[in-house]
């Protein structure tokens, strides 16, 4: 049995807030897009506050792990991949429902969970 490293809780989030950002891409303005100014995922609509032309991947990540990672506990999760798909959900489609749809995952296998999105 080979056992799994252990990963620290700051490269646990670097792991995540990586692969995010690895899809999310770079500053856009796309006028079909309803958040409006775009960059590394952060939107204007979403945070009005940030002048989102000027944003740094290091702001983008302590935005991501201030508003994402830490108060939704992802840091909690055991398995590091399966934390990082609920992260990468959320960011995609909002807590509630990245909550909702893991739930709904986990209550199609028996488990006894109710579908509230916390």
């Amino acid at each position: 049995m080979v056992n799994k490293p252990k990963i620290l809780t700051d490269e646990r989030f670097e792991h995540a807030v990586n692969f995010v950002l690895s899809h999310e891409g770079g500053y856009s303005d796309d006028p079909d897009d309803d958040g409006g100014e775009t960059k590394f995922g952060i939107s204007k609509r979403s945070y009005p506050h940030v002048d989102v032309d000027a944003l740094t991947v290091e702001q983008a990540k302590n935005i991501y792990k201030c508003d994402f990672w830490e108060p939704q506990l992802y840091k909690d999760i055991k398995d590091v991949n399966f934390a990082t798909k609920v992260f990468d959900l959320a960011v995609n489609m909002g807590s509630n429902w990245a909550h909702r749809l893991v739930q709904r995952a986990l209550k199609s296998t028996g488990q006894d969970i109710a579908e509230d999105g916390f």
